[in-house]
C-alpha cells in the first residue's frame, strides 16, 4: 500500500494527520467490537476506548511497514510449492489476509483466506481456517504484481499484559508484532488515527524487547513530536505476565545482566530479584545524555517492566538521566532501572562504559513521578531521582507501599563499580533531591524527616 519512508528528522503533527497514506485507515480507536487475526468478533473493554495497542517484542519483525499491504510479482511466486515469497511479511499462522490485483490462477481476489507461516519471507495460502495450501495452477505475467493483505486493526487479547486472572481483556490492536518499540511507535504516529498509545511489550516466546533500532536511541522517535513524544496525550507500556514456555507452569521472570542478544546472564548476580515482567533493553551510545525523555501532556503508566540500560560496547555513554519527565502524570509499577556497563560488571566486551553520574529520574517543567509498587529494583545509578526547578519545577514521590521494599544498588561515582545492596524502607531512604519536593511513601505514611531536613535546598547525598 504504502511506499513513504520515514525520514530520521522531526515530523509535524499536521503533517502526520493530513497524511493520504495514513488517511486510508479509518481510525478504530472508538470501536466497541474488532475481528481478530483470525476472524472472530469480540467486544473491545470499554475502559479502553481511545487507545490503540501495538506489540513489541525481540523475536517481531524488523520493519516499518507494519500491517501494510505487501506488494508480490511474478518472480515471488512458486507454482510447483505453492509458496509466496513476501518480503518481511510478519504474519502468523492462522491470520487472515486477501489479495488484490491480479491473481494467480487457483486464487481469487478479495477473499478470505489463511496465511500458513513457511518463514520470515514466506508464506502458503490456505483456505481460511486451515493450513492446507491452496493450489496455483499458473503464475502471473512477470508486468503484474498483487497485493497480500490483512487487517490493519484486530481485537488482541491483552490479559497477561494487564493481568493473570484468567479473564480475556480485548483491545483495539495493530496487527503486527514489531521488533522495536521506535518501529511501533513511527507506524502508530504515520496511521492509527489517535494519541493515546498502549505498548504491549515482550511475550509468550520472548521475556525480551528493544527500545530503539538508532543510534543515538531517541532518533528512532523522530515523528510526531520528536524524541519528547509530544503527539501523544496518554502512553501506557505493559510487560507480559505471562507462562515461561521453557518451564510450563510458572511466569516469565527477568534477573542480572544480558548479553549481546538480550538473553539474561545471570539470573541471581548482586541478588538482584528476578521479577514478573519484561526485560526492555535500552542501549545508550556516546551521543546519548537523556535517552527517554518523555514530554507528555498527559498521562504515562508503566507496568511490569525491567529497563535494561545496557551501555553500547565500545562507547562512554554521558548517561545523565534514564527518565526525563515533563509535564505529565508518570506511575511506575512493578518495574526497575538498571544500569549495566564495563566497570560495574568487568566485562568490556558485551559493555561500553559511563562518562558522568546517573540519575534514575528527573522530573522537571511541572512533572509528577511516582515509583509505586514495591519489589521495585534501581541499579547503577549514582542518585535515585532529581527533582529540577527548570520550567516550574518537578515532583517525585517514591513508594514502597505494604510490606514490600525498593531495592537499590548505587554505582560508586562516575564510571564506579557497585556498591552495598540496599532494601530500602522510608527509614533507610537515602537519594539525591535538588528540591524539597520529593516524599517517599511507605505504608501510605509521609515522613519527610527519613532523608534529611526538608529546609534544606542542598544536594541530599547516600550516607
Amino acid at each position: 500500500m504504502s511506499n513513504y519512508s520515514l525520514q530520521a528528522v522531526a515530523t509535524k503533527v499536521d503533517d502526520i494527520e493530513n497524511n493520504p497514506q495514513r488517511n486510508t485507515f479509518i481510525s478504530v480507536a472508538s470501536s466497541t467490537t474488532l475481528p481478530t487475526s483470525s476472524g472472530v468478533t469480540q467486544a473491545i473493554d470499554s475502559s479502553y476506548n481511545g487507545f490503540i495497542a501495538v506489540r513489541s517484542t525481540a523475536l517481531g519483525t524488523d520493519s516499518d511497514e507494519g500491517p501494510n499491504p505487501r506488494t508480490v510479482i511474478s518472480t515471488n511466486v512458486n507454482i510447483s510449492t505453492n509458496r509466496i515469497t513476501v518480503a518481511d511479511h510478519g504474519l502468523e499462522t492462522g491470520q487472515t489476509i486477501r489479495l488484490s490485483g491480479t491473481i494467480p490462477e487457483g486464487l481469487a481476489a478479495e477473499t478470505d483466506y489463511s496465511a500458513n507461516v513457511i518463514d520470515a519471507q514466506t508464506i502458503e495460502i490456505c483456505t481460511l481456517g486451515t493450513t492446507s495450501a491452496i493450489n496455483i495452477t499458473a503464475n502471473i505475467s512477470t508486468s503484474d504484481s498483487f497485493l497480500v493483505k490483512r487487517d490493519a486493526f484486530v481485537a488482541f487479547d491483552a490479559e497477561y499484559w494487564n493481568n493473570t486472572s484468567g479473564t480475556s481483556m480485548w483491545l483495539a490492536c495493530v496487527n503486527f508484532n514489531f521488533k522495536y518499540v521506535s518501529q511501533a511507535y513511527r507506524w502508530f504516529v504515520k496511521y492509527a488515527g489517535t494519541t493515546k498509545l498502549i505498548i504491549l511489550a515482550s511475550d509468550h516466546n520472548t521475556q525480551n524487547c528493544f527500545w530503539s533500532d538508532t543510534d543515538p536511541i531517541h532518533e528512532g522517535f523522530y515523528i510526531g513530536g520528536g524524541r519528547n513524544f509530544e503527539y501523544l496525550t496518554q502512553l501506557q507500556i505493559w510487560g507480559y505476565l505471562g507462562e515461561n514456555p521453557a518451564n510450563p507452569g510458572t511466569n516469565l521472570k527477568i534477573g542480572g545482566p544480558v548479553d549481546g542478544n538480550g538473553v539474561p546472564l545471570s539470573p541471581t548476580l548482586n541478588n538482584m530479584y528476578c521479577l514478573d515482567r519484561c526485560r526492555m533493553i535500552i542501549t545508550p551510545g556516546n551521543d546519548d545524555n537523556v535517552p527517554l525523555w518523555f514530554r507528555i501532556f498527559g498521562s504515562v503508566y508503566f507496568q511490569n517492566v525491567g529497563f535494561d540500560f545496557k551501555i553500547k560496547p565500545g562507547t562512554t555513554a554521558p548517561l545523565a538521566t534514564c527518565f526525563r519527565c515533563s509535564h505529565g502524570l508518570f506511575s511506575f509499577g512493578n518495574c526497575a532501572i538498571i544500569v549495566w556497563s564495563a566497570n560495574m560488571m568487568n566485562n568490556s566486551t558485551l559493555y561500553g562504559d559511563l562518562s558522568r553520574d546517573t540519575s534514575a529520574f528527573v522530573a522537571l517543567e511541572k512533572g509528577t513521578i511516582y515509583w509505586l509498587a514495591g519489589f521495585g529494583h534501581i541499579q547503577g545509578h549514582v542518585s535515585l531521582a532529581v527533582a529540577s526547578d527548570i520550567g516550574g519545577g518537578g515532583t517525585i514521590n517514591m513508594g514502597t507501599p505494604n510490606t514490600s521494599y525498593l531495592t537499590f544498588i548505587p554505582r560508586t561515582g562516575t564510571n564506579g563499580a557497585l556498591g552495598s545492596i540496599s532494601y530500602v524502607t522510608v527509614a533507610a531512604h537515602r537519594a539525591t533531591s535538588i528540591e524539597t519536593s520529593m516524599t517517599f511513601y511507605h505504608n501510605g505514611a509521609i515522613s519527610p524527616s527519613s532523608y534529611g531536613n526538608p529546609s534544606t535546598q542542598s544536594m541530599l547525598y547516600w550516607t
